[in-house]
């Protein structure tokens, strides 16, 4: 704000409310009473024996399940904090409790749910029970021992790719996740930064963990001194790096039906586009995740450095200082990820979709995902060639039983002439044409590599009439499918028959899809109008036909000037 205000006010006027500012501060500091700080630590009792109930019933329930317990003694605790700002326990409880309703947040494990099912071949959030490294969910949560002390940095590697393909059923609730990231999640986060900046200031900072609270409730109370702090503040800076990452663009639609489709999907509209804060976000993601490293850097260097006993420490001394290398090659390999290009290899599966990994195969690309947060697309639609979207309907039938099919009819049989075909080519053509208990139609040209005669059109399209005529609130099938293999099958002329099928159908479902017509016509053209390959140097290396390769459409008969559904 006080930036605003220099381009306003004369700078004399800005140095003395910076100083006013100031003034009060000092002022507010020296108002906390003796009697606040006591009330402060009453307050703190009490919140203690509340966390000790909610952490000893994760063992049994679900963080979501906690979530009214989680919030009431959040409130406590913010109280005690408004009373004596310093208080040590309530600054570490703020960003403990903070995190829990992170996690207990539905939407939050509704996202982490939304990550495993696409990248089911590569899960960043696999489900941790009480009893392993974290109490909590999903890599985030309460450490418990040295194997918790890592950064879960998958989902911000791939949150990037993730939104660059969003599928359509995701997209329109979209908007309402970065709601919630705005406004229920980051709150929390950056109030539990905050607190722990506070606690890190006291080396000496010690958290009793009850036997309560601990799995084993037999178990003696065990310490909790900065090394869980700071790994429990890179994983407060992680959430707040995936959160910025996930509002940096604008995801909004006005409507969830054909008219936001339109108006949204086009070029011009503002789907896709930066938000107004968005290079900020994105940004302040990237600086986060670098803060991560550094709090678990802390976290390590603490841990090592620890002189008093360790049989009460919640996380140990680790007996080989091979265990200490390993982690800070562990953070350097972090660091390496999100600082400068690496190598990411991929793979296809039986169902041909891409997963990606870091085993060495001979598919691999240069990936600079520092480009994603520091140089960001001012607009996800202009990363493709120019296109214009429409609308189709999209009726789910439930087929019944078939209640007519094809006739060898003389009348359905046509004649046409194969000529000027070279030796041992192979020519083929179909046509094919649904009429659904609707009315909709659907016509279809499959893979053909010969001009469909016109005679042959008119006549699968009479024929589907006429039955449609006969068959009310039946889907109709006529086709006709012609090939030849050799030339001296193909001289001459040819006869095949119309084909058709009738079925009883019922309505099962239905939805409103996007169909997108680009705006060149041919794909050499197509080719040539990819604004970038490299997409703003996130794929330094990649060129033109590296990237239309690993999309496996390489020439005119991969290519569709209309991809619908």
């Amino acid at each position: 704000m006080y930036k605003i205000f220099s381009f306003l006010f004369i700078g004399t006027f800005l140095m003395l409310t910076l100083w006013s500012c100031s003034e009060n501060s000092n002022q507010d500091s020296e108002q906390v009473s003796e009697q606040d700080i006591e009330d402060a630590g009453i307050l703190m009792e009490d919140a203690y024996v509340d966390m000790e109930n909610i952490i000893s019933d994760l063992n049994d329930s679900s963080p979501t399940d906690l979530k009214a317990e989680m919030t009431l003694v959040y409130s406590k605790i913010e109280e005690a904090l408004e009373l004596d700002p310093d208080n040590y326990d309530a600054n570490f409880s703020i960003a403990l409790m903070g995190l829990m309703l992170v996690i207990a947040n539905e939407s939050f494990d509704e996202m982490l749910n939304q990550w495993e099912e696409y990248f089911d071949d590569n899960t960043p959030f696999e489900y941790n029970p009480p009893n392993s490294s974290i109490i909590g969910r999903g890599d985030f949560g309460l450490p418990v021992n040295s194997k918790g002390m890592q950064i879960p940095i998958s989902p911000f590697l791939y949150t990037p790719l993730r939104i660059m393909t969003l599928p359509a059923d995701y997209i329109p609730q979209f908007s309402e996740l970065q709601n919630i990231v705005r406004n229920d999640i980051m709150p929390y986060v950056d109030k539990g930064i905050s607190g722990l900046a506070k606690v890190e200031e006291n080396q000496s900072f010690i958290f009793l963990v009850s036997s309560k609270m601990q799995p084993d409730v037999d178990s003696d109370p065990l310490e909790l001194d900065l090394t869980e702090v700071y790994t429990i503040d890179m994983m407060l800076n992680v959430i707040k790096a995936l959160g910025n990452t996930l509002i940096g663009h604008n995801f909004d639609f006005i409507t969830h039906d054909a008219d936001g489709i339109l108006t949204e999907l086009n070029l011009g509209s503002q789907f896709g586009a930066l938000n107004n804060e968005g290079a900020t976000d994105l940004a302040s993601a990237h600086s986060a995740m670098q803060t991560a490293i550094i709090k678990l850097d802390s976290a390590i260097s603490f841990l090592e450095n620890e002189t008093d006993d360790q049989n009460d420490d919640m996380i140990a001394q680790m007996e080989n200082e091979e265990d200490y290398v390993e982690l800070r090659d562990n953070l350097a390999e972090v660091k390496s990820a999100i600082t400068q290009p690496r190598w990411l290899y991929y793979s296809k599966n039986e169902g041909d979709e891409y997963y990606y990994n870091y085993n060495e195969s001979e598919d691999s690309i240069l990936v600079d995902i520092q480009q994603f947060f520091l140089n960001p697309f001012q607009d996800l639609k202009q990363l493709i060639p120019p296109y214009s979207v429409t609308v189709d309907n999209i009726i789910n039938w439930d087929w019944l039983e078939q209640v007519d099919s094809y006739h060898n009819f003389e009348y359905d049989t046509l004649t046409f002439y194969c000529t000027e075909m070279g030796n041992n080519s192979i020519y083929y053509f179909e046509y094919y044409v649904e009429i659904d208990p609707l009315g909709n139609i659907d016509t279809s040209m499959y893979s053909s590599n010969v001009n469909i005669p016109e005679e042959v059109i008119i006549a699968v399209d009479r024929k589907a009439d006429s039955l449609a005529m006969v068959y009310e609130n039946h889907i109709i099938e006529a086709y006709l499918y012609w090939n030849c293999f050799y030339s001296n099958e193909c001289s001459g002329s040819q006869k095949e028959i119309i084909r058709w099928n009738v079925f009883n159908a019922e309505y099962d479902s239905g939805f409103e899809v996007p169909v997108i017509t680009w705006n060149a016509d041919n794909f050499n053209e197509w080719k040539n109008g990819w604004p970038d390959p490299t997409f703003n140097g996130i794929l330094p290396q990649w060129t033109t036909d590296e990237l239309l390769d690993f999309l496996g459409i390489n020439d005119e008969d991969d290519w569709k000037k209309v991809i619908d559904w």
